[in-house]
This record gives C-alpha cells, sequence and structure tokens, in this order.
C-alpha cells in the first residue's frame, strides 16, 4: 500500500504494477497510511479530510518462534524455563484463540500452551531421570481457520554429566629420604573434572594434619590441573609420616577427594656398607634401598645407578649428605715444585 497526493494505491505484485485502493476513501492527499494484520483495517490519515479506515481481507495466519537457543543443564540442576512468541494476522486475529502442544517429551512441560491474538508461551525443561546426550522436542501451535497452521518451536536440551573429580593417582603416594637429606623431592597429582562446567570448576588443596614437611607448591586452579608438593625430610622425624591431602571442588560429586602422602626417614648407611652391599649381596634394609634408588637411577631396584647418583648427589650438595662427608677421607695434598729433582724409584 502506498499513500500519494491522489489517494491510497495498491500493489499485488511486489510493486511492479499499482492501481488505485480508494474504497469509501476520498480523491484526497495522504500523509500517513498504517496496515494493521491483527484489526484487518488500514488507516490512513489525509489531509483536511480526517482519518479513515477501510477494512482489508487477509486470510488469518499463524506463526511462532522460540525466544532463546538450545539450553545446557547438568543431571541434577533444577528444572529451566523457556518461552516463545505466537502471532496470528489477518482477520480476526484478535479473537482467535490458538493452542499449543508438543511431541510428548517427558523433559517438556507446558505451562502456558493457550492465548489469544499475539501472546507468549511458556515451557519448563526438567533434566531429572535424564542420562547425559542432546534431547529435541517440537511444539506445534496451531488456531482454528489459520492457512498455514500449525506454527513449530524445535527447542533441544543437551544434559551433561554431574561435575565430578577425580585424582589420578588414587593409591597412596610414598617417599623414602635419608636423614638430614635437604633435597625436596617434587610429587604430583593430576586433579581431573569432568562434567558440567568441568573446564572453569576451581579446585584448593589443602593439608588435613598440617605436617611441616610437607609444602605445598600448586595447592589451586581452575579446570583440569596438577596439584604439587614438594617433602622436605628435615623436618619429618625418623621412621614413617603420613600426611592427607584434601582436594576440594566446589559442586563436584565426590569432592573433596583425598591424597595420602607418606615419607619414611631412615638413617644413611655408611660407604663400606654400600660397598659390601654391591660387591657382596648387602644387609641393607628395603627402605634404605629404596632411599638409595629414589636419589640414584630410580629404576626401583637397588645397583651401581644409585650409588653413582647419590654419590653425584652429594658431590654437588655435601650438607644433604652427612653420613658421605663423614665417611670420605680427606683428598690428599699433593706439592709440585718446579725443577725439583725426581725421586729414584720414578726414574
Amino acid at each position: 500500500y502506498a499513500g500519494t497526493d491522489l489517494g491510497v494505491f495498491i500493489s499485488i505484485d511486489d510493486g511492479l504494477s499499482w492501481a488505485p485502493f480508494n474504497d469509501g476513501l476520498p480523491l484526497v492527499a495522504v500523509f500517513d497510511l498504517q496496515a494493521n494484520s491483527s484489526t484487518g483495517l488500514i488507516v490512513a490519515a489525509t489531509h483536511g479530510r480526517g482519518v479513515f479506515s477501510v477494512p482489508l481481507t487477509t486470510p488469518l495466519a499463524i506463526s511462532a518462534f522460540g525466544e532463546t537457543g538450545p539450553d545446557t543443564l547438568a543431571e541434577a540442576a533444577p528444572a529451566l524455563q523457556d518461552s516463545g512468541i505466537v502471532r496470528l494476522i489477518g482477520n480476526g486475529a484478535n479473537q482467535t484463540t490458538w493452542t499449543a502442544v508438543h511431541g510428548g517429551g517427558t523433559w517438556l512441560n507446558l505451562i502456558d500452551s493457550v492465548g489469544t491474538g499475539i501472546g507468549r508461551i511458556r515451557w519448563a525443561l526438567d533434566p531429572s531421570g535424564l542420562a547425559a546426550g542432546t534431547y529435541v522436542d517440537t511444539i506445534s501451535v496451531n488456531a482454528p481457520g489459520a492457512t498455514n497452521g500449525p506454527a513449530r518451536i524445535v527447542d533441544s536440551l543437551v544434559v551433561k554429566a554431574d561435575l565430578a573429580a577425580q585424582v589420578i593417582p588414587g593409591t597412596p603416594i610414598s617417599d623414602t629420604a635419608f636423614a638430614g637429606d635437604t633435597t625436596l623431592p617434587t610429587d604430583s597429582v593430576l586433579i581431573s573434572l569432568i562434567g558440567a562446567g568441568s573446564d572453569t570448576a576451581s579446585w584448593t588443596v589443602t593439608k588435613e594434619r598440617q605436617s611441616p614437611w610437607v609444602n605445598l607448591v600448586a595447592a589451586s586452579g581452575n579446570g583440569p590441573g596438577y596439584a604439587k608438593w614438594q617433602v622436605n625430610p628435615a623436618a619429618a622425624p625418623n621412621g614413617q609420616s603420613t600426611e592427607v591431602l584434601s582436594i576440594q571442588v566446589p559442586g563436584a560429586l565426590d569432592s573433596p577427594a583425598s591424597v595420602f602422602v607418606g615419607l619414611f626417614v631412615v638413617q644413611p648407611p655408611s660407604i663400606q656398607e654400600v660397598i659390601d652391599a654391591l660387591i657382596q649381596g648387602s644387609t641393607l634394609t628395603p627402605l634404605v634401598r629404596a632411599a638409595l634408588d629414589s636419589r640414584g637411577n630410580k629404576d626401583g631396584r637397588f645397583d651401581l645407578g644409585d650409588v653413582l647418583g647419590w654419590f653425584r648427589r652429594c658431590q654437588a650438595s655435601p650438607t644433604a649428605c652427612p653420613s658421605l662427608a663423614r665417611d670420605l677421607p680427606s683428598p690428599p695434598v699433593v706439592t709440585i715444585t718446579p725443577n725439583a729433582p725426581r725421586p729414584a724409584h720414578e726414574k
């Protein structure tokens, strides 16, 4: 429709051709024009002749569209409401009632399913009892006399497993060290998070027993990551000590998770005892053997590589190996005098 200086014109071919539409309208300039498909009227404001309205003959049609996109919920999340707009246009649109039904998915429940003219439809998405996966349902909206009904809204629900935390490894972690050792081994566990929100879920690590020989290095993070700590044998008593690390993940089903950290502190052997063990097969205790291996080649058994590794470590940090410093003889002092006569036995 177009308002002109000669009244109203109509085109039924998208503006390719125009014809007068002056049924009941005077031949006068039209300054404003409004077609209301809901009431079925076209209203024209003229120059000096007032406002005129003429009924339109528009078939009743219905349309519907959702106001939100697909939703993602955890398995134990509360129900979530969605909504959509239903619109009727054409003759009698404001007086025509529409109704909505859905495809029968148990997770979708209609709340507002009846209306008149232009209105809103509401429904709830409930993940209770659903396994992780994607669910799709169709809401159909129809109105008597609508030529294009039913209108359809397709909604989907993505259900994710509830947030859960898994600590890898889940077995006790133990270190064996010599008394007075100042070397600080670093241990770690992988915190694996799965389920809804796993990429951004926060975690923290605390010591339940507040043992001074455990120093937390990486005690917090977001998403999957490693919790790390150092073991300080010098701060632990001789014998066996145990600490429990508590890993908290807010909202996770199995939080908190626990990691058991053990430390065995033993007296270091003498060099002679180590040499006898290599040559004759030793009387070293399993804990001493384990301590030497943890400071050596870490291949799970006591051998020459462990002893050499222990020597190298102690050479780099003598204060970490008091027993080795005690047993090693002082290095000989050699004095070289230039041009001194050589002893007879060296000749």
